[in-house]
């Protein structure tokens, strides 16, 4: 499956471009998705993620705040009762899974270094199953005990990262929601005019969505999501007014 990929992406149809649609993707070497890659996994783009997931996961709606934090408390004491079995488990396929986890983190992430450009979180999917993995089975060498206090910590940490950064991205969802709307009622007027100008800067203004004053990103996302499309990689980078 690795190899076909890389020959469609590289060798393949997956190299032709055609204006206005495909992008090209000739294969190139190029020091950008190496750093971005590093930061994804040890960096500014990790601790962003984290920090924004945090904070918003603090600023969802309180209705279903307390029906997320009530499922998550059921959802940890369920993993507290299944990390003993999910351990023998791993224990007995321990050498086989670690094969598997070396060699799939490399195969799946070459792509991203050969593509020559920006890397966004989701390009990572398929690298962070292979360190998860590799992870997992270092369970079976903890006490009980250190199994479900580690289990636990993750979750504790990691649910309201993953479920801020999902709210973030319905807000940013709701945002570009907004303008369309906007333009869909004004739609007559917009069939008469010569020019539509949309001021991003009256959004930027009026809607808090980061930390860090950036003059190349104004509203070009929230919180690292993006609102609209502006053909940038998911770090925004660049100005779209």
């Amino acid at each position: 499956m690795a190899a076909a990929y890389l020959w469609f992406r590289y060798l393949g149809p997956g190299t032709s471009h055609v204006t206005g649609g495909f992008v090209d993707h000739h294969m190139r070497l190029s020091l950008s998705p190496f750093l971005d890659v590093l930061h994804w996994f040890a960096g500014r783009y990790l601790v962003r993620t984290v920090a924004y997931g945090l904070y918003n996961f603090c600023h969802i709606d309180k209705g279903w705040l307390a029906i997320l934090v009530l499922l998550d408390l059921v959802l940890l004491i369920v993993v507290a009762r299944v990390v003993r079995t999910v351990a023998r488990d791993l224990s007995r396929d321990a050498a086989y899974l670690t094969r598997v986890g070396l060699v799939m983190f490399p195969v799946s992430l070459l792509p991203i270094l050969l593509g020559g450009e920006g890397v966004a979180g989701r390009h990572l999917i398929l690298p962070m199953l292979a360190i998860i993995i590799v992870v997992a089975i270092r369970f079976p060498r903890l006490g009980m005990a250190a199994r479900q206090t580690w289990a636990t910590l993750l979750l504790v940490i990691l649910l309201p990262v993953a479920q801020g950064t999902a709210w973030l991205q319905m807000v940013s969802c709701r945002i570009t929601g907004s303008l369309f709307s906007t333009l869909t009622e004004g739609h007559s007027k917009l069939k008469i005019s010569k020019d539509v100008v949309v001021d991003s800067r009256s959004f930027a203004d009026a809607i808090p969505y980061t930390w860090v004053n950036n003059p190349n990103n104004i509203l070009n996302t929230y919180y690292g999501a993006k609102p609209s499309k502006t053909g940038e990689s998911d770090h925004g980078a660049g100005n779209h007014q």
